[in-house]
């Protein structure tokens, strides 16, 4: 499994790649003793949203009819961003009972084994990875461990995709802003522009324009509205 990995990350490092390049490169070699039937990434957004980023066999109704997911909604891709935590399924059973929106999913005859794994960022889920296997894969210590390294190596990496870029940090506390910067973040929230929170604050709109772009800065966010919307543990 070593051997693996490091294939895996001198395929990651040796030129530029895209998500459905890394999913075939998983499905073909990383994972080929898995008999994988696809390899999809979902994006975690700002917005409250998980979104298609590519992938591996994929069809492409499914990607069309299910581009997007509120982060929310009660979903093995959702909850293993939400949670950080890797959810195994073996057989429909299983899901459909922890899951009973995936019976509306038209889901391959094949499927055996349905696995989503966070692609974590300094502890923030950035994204899902999603595993389809013809297998009923035992969920031993040895493959769990197998899984996570590459999802440790391909959440690194994918930050340099192109269909991750504005990637969302899930899992971020509010301790990482300032009780000021706090401060002025609950008003953003109010709808105040930068004149009415220096008012309510007492400082000028110069100093609350600066905090305003720090906190875009530490939260990567682009603009009002995505800080506004942005969920942090605490919330």
């Amino acid at each position: 499994m070593l051997v693996k990995v490091e294939e895996l990350a001198r395929f990651l490092t040796s030129g530029s790649r895209t998500a459905a390049d890394v999913g075939k490169f998983l499905a073909e070699v990383t994972y080929k003793d898995l008999d994988l039937i696809s390899v999809y990434f979902f994006r975690a957004d700002n917005d409250g949203k998980v979104r298609f980023a590519g992938g591996h066999n994929i069809p492409v109704e499914s990607s069309e009819k299910w581009p997007e997911f509120d982060l929310n909604l009660p979903l093995p891709l959702t909850e293993c961003v939400r949670n950080r935590q890797k959810i195994w399924l073996n057989g429909r059973e299983e899901w459909e009972l922890q899951y009973p929106l995936m019976k509306d999913f038209s889901l391959n005859p094949e499927l055996k084994t349905f696995i989503n794994v966070p692609l974590q960022v300094e502890g923030y889920a950035i994204a899902a990875m999603g595993l389809s296997s013809r297998i009923d894969l035992p969920h031993s210590a040895d493959m769990s461990s197998f899984i996570n390294a590459v999802s440790g190596i391909v959440g690194i990496y994918a930050q340099n995709l192109p269909e991750f870029r504005g990637a969302r940090q899930q899992g971020t506390s509010r301790r990482v802003l300032s009780r000021r910067q706090n401060n002025i973040l609950n008003l953003i929230r109010e709808k105040l522009t930068n004149r009415e929170i220096g008012d309510e604050l007492g400082y000028s709109e110069s100093t609350i324009r600066q905090e305003t772009m720090r906190i875009y800065q530490i939260l990567h966010v682009n603009n009002r509205r995505e800080a506004a919307a942005f969920k942090f543990i605490e919330d």
